[in-house]
Formats: structure tokens, sequence, C-alpha cells
């Protein structure tokens, strides 16, 4: 993405050389006042990477993570829900945006390699609707700068859609933090 300020021309977004491809995991949530819920979750990102002008030609790898999660919105009053996907469910990048890097920010391969730009603290805002099955969008931000173990900025991000099973009817919208590791090719 260019941005223009005056005769300048500034890239923006750069593209990683990797796209999102699909996801699995639980998220558990128990309610904590009216539609103010809590809880966490475990699973893992799936990504590909894409050389230059050649589509699927790539090798793939995950990151497991592990994250907490606070939310506001319905089923309210029910107690506990669970919410899980598989990778087989439908999922992927909204028009197959990849992993865009911020300005500044190196390659997340290092330069062919595995993804390990994307390791660390990450973040996570979704928005969600269920009616036992699901579907949400969610903004994924990766490889956090840290100043005292808190994020101040990060260095990847991308947009994805998916497809879940969940325990409740409802709607809601979710942050997340929590830390992607654990590195495997697939």
């Amino acid at each position: 993405m260019k941005l223009k300020i005056g005769p300048v021309e500034v890239n923006v977004f750069q593209p990683s050389g990797w796209v999102y491809e699909t996801s699995a995991g639980l998220d558990v949530m128990g309610g904590l006042f009216r539609a103010i819920s809590a809880g966490g979750g475990v699973g893992r990102l799936v990504f590909k990477q894409q050389r230059a002008g050649l589509p699927n030609t790539g090798r793939k790898y995950s990151l497991e993570y592990a994250q907490v999660v606070v939310g506001v919105g319905t089923p309210w009053p029910i107690p506990v829900t669970a919410s899980g996907s598989a990778e087989a469910f439908t999922s992927g990048s909204v028009g197959g945006l990849p992993v865009y890097r911020m300005p500044g920010s190196p390659d997340a391969s290092g330069e062919g390699g595995p993804p390990t730009g994307f390791v660390g603290t990450f973040s996570m805002s979704t928005i969600s609707g269920n009616a036992f099955a699901g579907g949400s969008a969610a903004l994924i931000l990766m490889g956090a700068i840290e100043f005292l173990w808190q994020p101040v900025a990060y260095k990847y991000f991308t947009i994805v859609c998916g497809a879940s099973v969940s325990s409740a009817i409802g709607v809601g919208v979710t942050g997340a933090r929590g830390y992607l590791g654990n590195i495997r090719e697939r």
C-alpha cells in the first residue's frame, strides 16, 4: 500500500512473503458481569510462504499459540461457552490478503527460512457471530517489539476470516493477547 505525501510516495505496508492459510484452536470463555466475559485458548496458525510471482509454491509452517481473551457481547446469561475450529473448516485471508509488514520491519523469514519474525507476543481483535456454527473476522498483529515486557509496536499484521462451532448463540467482540511459538514445517 502506498501513501502519497506531496510529490513523495511511501510504501506503508509491504507484503511479507507469507500468507495466512488456516488455523485450529479451542477457546473457553466464562461470564464475568452481564455481557463481559474472559477466558483463554490454545491452537495453531498455519502460514504459507509465497515466492514472488509463483503462488502455491512455498513451504507451510504452523505456529502454536496460547492466549488470554476478554470479550463483550452475547451470549448472556450463559455462564460458560466453548468455541473450536479445525484446519479443515473454511477459512482464509480476506481476498487473499497476505501477511503485511510494517514500515522498517525485516523479512519475517530472515531471507528464506521459517517465519521466525512472527514468534513472540501477538494480539488479535475479533468480531464474531454464532448460532452453534459461526463466522468471524480478525485482525492479527504479530512480532511484537517490547519494552518492559509490554508490546509497544508490532512488525506484521493480517486480516483473516474463519468458521467455527460454538456452544452458544450470540455475537461479540473480543480482544486477545498471547504468545506465538513452536514453529513446525508441514
